[in-house]
C-alpha cells in the first residue's frame, strides 16, 4: 500500500511538470539499484538476464550514452511482458532524459529506421512533451516523410 501510494505521488509530480510545460528531471538515483535485493532477482531482472544484458549495470550505462547498452535496453523495454513491464515501464523516460536531446537523437540517427520506429512507439506517448523539449528526437522520430522505408520491389 505505501508503495503504491509513493508511486502516485511520483506519477502525479511528473503529471504536473508535464501539464505546466515543465522538463520533468532525473537523476542516476532514479536507475535501478546496483545493490543486490535480498529477496533475490525481480521479474525485469531475470528476464533481461536470459537476454544477456545486466539489468541495473546495463541500464546505467544505456542512460551514460554507451551505444550497445541503448540499443539492448529499449529492445528489452519492448519486449518485457507482465511483471517485468511493469518494472520497466517508466524506466525510458528516465533514460533518454538522461542522455538529453542531442546524444538520444545522434543515437537513434544512427539505427535503422524499424529500430527508430520500435523506440517511437515504446516512447510515443510522450510526443508533446517531446516536441517542447527533445526537439531534435522529435523531427527524427516524427518526421512529416519517411522515406528510408526498404522497398519491397
Amino acid at each position: 500500500m505505501l508503495a503504491a501510494t509513493l508511486v502516485l505521488a511520483l506519477l502525479a509530480t511528473h503529471v504536473r511538470a508535464e501539464n505546466e510545460g515543465e522538463r520533468l528531471q532525473f537523476t542516476e538515483e532514479d536507475l535501478p539499484s546496483l545493490e543486490k535485493d535480498p529477496a533475490g532477482p525481480s521479474e525485469i531482472d531475470e528476464f533481461a538476464g536470459w537476454r544477456g544484458f545486466h539489468y541495473a549495470r546495463d541500464t546505467r550505462r544505456a542512460a551514460r550514452g554507451d551505444v550497445k547498452a541503448l540499443k539492448k535496453f529499449f529492445e528489452i523495454a519492448k519486449d518485457a511482458d507482465d511483471a517485468a513491464a511493469e518494472s520497466i515501464s517508466g524506466m525510458p523516460t528516465v533514460v533518454y532524459h538522461l542522455l538529453g536531446d542531442e546524444k538520444f537523437s545522434k543515437f537513434l540517427s544512427r539505427q535503422p529506421l524499424p529500430y527508430r520506429m520500435m523506440v517511437r512507439n515504446l516512447i510515443g506517448a510522450d510526443g508533446r512533451y517531446l516536441s517542447r523539449h527533445f526537439p531534435l528526437t522529435t523531427s527524427l522520430l516524427f518526421a512529416r516523410e519517411i522515406v528510408a522505408w526498404d522497398s519491397p520491389n
